[in-house]
């Protein structure tokens, strides 16, 4: 039961966080939108480095 209670405050808490993170997209779009791309480019070039 508490585990079940826990889950459900954790779920509230992220669709909180998910819902603010959204927000703060849409209102900094282009300069997010060019952040998450960078960072996906990074990872994906630490990625091919680990695996040569």
């Amino acid at each position: 039961m508490i585990r079940n209670v826990f889950r459900k405050f954790y779920s509230l808490k992220s669709y909180r966080f998910i819902t603010k993170l959204f927000s703060l997209i849409v209102k900094n779009a282009s300069s997010v939108l060019d952040f998450i791309l960078y960072s996906v480019s990074v990872a994906f070039l630490f990625l091919l480095f680990l695996t040569f």
